[in-house]
């Protein structure tokens, strides 16, 4: 039997207690049939409301969005659909579950992209609601290493979907995240908006470095790799940002500002992971990922490529540059994790170092300065 055309309206997943006052919403005029996405989801405890479109550019002020809470039920309906696609015992989403494949999360992720849109929500979000984007970050978290590869387990890039999906799922998460800041930094357009502007990046900022320092925190294992590091990569979204102002401190510049209390090794932990991406990439150009599959270069010419890497490549390596200076006198301990990273070997790792190439390209040799 043929439902009426309010029913084939695309739905978005809520729980059962989830309300938004339906006189100030327009469905949407996209359609997603009923499948088993739909069955699973409800099974586990969450039902289907329809989506909604909110006219937002009509009212100059942010009244309507403050008043009805949309940031916070829209990120609300994002995280709970992220979270029935985790792999089980895991804060990482599986991008093989159903869900992700027919990208339910686009409807309240569109959404919450129209939201942000609205020119006053990104300074209201970074100067009065911090805790809006905390709660970003927390489903940001949620892509953190996910869709990861190992050289015990073959792989068919080319008739495999799961690598598409996760980079789709990342980029469209990132962009209400970016959308923010640049819409933040946009508004610097004098002197006195320059330092508000600066105050409510470096706030950002710190809220990045926080959860970053809980999500290093659970120290967890990496035996295999990954393309995805989005909560890194909001941290160098700001930080790109934040030295393209003049400091009064000629030496720290916003480094006296941000709240960097990580000890030594903390610095390394939040190193690690965009420097493991970057020894996996000069691995997969040097073909030792080709008993995996014979594809892995896709991988590295979309992280490099014109595509993403504005988003990827780019981040991670203002990231390297950013540790590499935020915390003094730890020169040599980063040499050392990334000489471990690329497999180069240091004859004498206890004194200053320089490098020289060897006839055999697959090792890298030191010799004291």
């Amino acid at each position: 039997m043929q439902t009426c055309k309010m029913s084939q309206l695309c739905f978005m997943y809520a729980p059962a207690n989830f309300h938004l006052p339906l006189f100030l919403l327009l469905p949407s005029v996209l359609c997603l049939p009923f499948t088993s996405t739909s069955s699973l989801i409800c099974s586990q405890g969450l039902c289907v409301v329809p989506t909604v479109m909110v006219h937002l550019f009509n009212v100059p002020k942010i009244a309507l969005i403050e008043e009805q809470h949309l940031l916070e039920n829209f990120i609300f309906v994002f995280k709970r659909v992220l979270e029935i696609c985790l792999v089980r015992g895991t804060a990482t989403v599986d991008v093989k579950h159903e869900a992700i494949r027919q990208k339910v999360y686009l409807r309240p992720q569109g959404d919450l992209r129209l939201i942000v849109s609205h020119p006053h929500v990104a300074v209201y979000v970074l100067s009065e609601r911090l805790d809006v984007f905390e709660m970003i970050l927390q489903v940001v978290a949620y892509l953190q290493w996910m869709n990861p590869y190992s050289k015990n387990s073959l792989v068919d890039l080319e008739n495999e979907d799961a690598w598409t999906f996760a980079i789709q799922l990342e980029m469209n998460t990132m962009a209400v995240v970016f959308q923010i800041i640049a819409r933040c930094y946009s508004t610097a357009d004098t002197e006195q908006s320059r330092k508000t502007v600066k105050q409510m990046l470096v706030s950002a900022g710190n809220c990045t470095v926080k959860s970053l320092h809980h999500y290093l925190s659970k120290k967890l294992t990496f035996t295999s790799m990954s393309l995805h590091i989005p909560l890194h990569r909001v941290l160098s979204a700001i930080l790109s940002k934040l030295v393209l102002f003049t400091w009064d401190d000629d030496n720290e510049g916003f480094l006296s500002d941000l709240q960097i209390d990580y000890t030594e090794e903390e610095v390394l932990d939040l190193l690690d992971l965009p420097l493991r991406i970057a020894a996996w990439m000069v691995q997969i150009r040097a073909q030792e990922w080709e008993d995996v599959s014979e594809d892995f270069y896709r991988l590295e010419l979309i992280y490099r490529g014109s595509f993403w890497h504005d988003q990827s490549w780019d981040m991670d390596v203002l990231l390297l540059q950013f540790c590499a200076v935020a915390k003094e006198k730890m020169e040599h301990a980063i040499v050392l994790r990334m000489a471990d990273h690329f497999h180069v070997q240091l004859c004498n790792p206890s004194k200053n170092l320089s490098f020289t190439w060897q006839k055999d390209p697959s090792v890298w040799r030191s010799k004291e300065a």
